[in-house]
């Protein structure tokens, strides 16, 4: 485990992962704003770095399963263009919303 003051955590970060739980086990999680982030720390909260993780779906199993389902020839899946199919699904899930979340880092936040 590594530490960072709150001075040094990047600007484009906003949020940060706190723990709820007196023994740090990382099973009662919360989100704090940076800007709130003082207040935790110094109410005795562990921050951490987050992680953000958001939406991605693979469409090559789609794909895969169609052409299985259809009974189509054995070489119908190498002869699907899954490449443009993933671009618009990612395009589509950069537009989505309230699909983000963030898990806690080994980095600590500390003042």
């Amino acid at each position: 485990m590594s530490t960072m003051k709150l001075s040094e955590v990047p600007k484009d970060v906003n949020y940060l992962v706190g723990d709820w739980d007196s023994d740090n086990s990382g099973n009662q999680t919360f989100i704090c704003r940076k800007e709130d982030a003082r207040y935790y720390l110094e109410e005795g909260y562990k921050l951490w770095m987050p992680e953000e993780v958001r939406i991605r779906i693979d469409v090559s199993w789609w794909v895969e399963s169609a052409c299985e389902d259809l009974g189509l020839h054995e070489g119908a899946y190498d002869s699907c263009d899954i490449d443009s199919l993933q671009d618009l699904v990612d395009e589509w899930c950069k537009k989505q919303t309230a699909t983000t979340t963030y898990f806690t880092t080994d980095v600590q936040v500390v003042l």
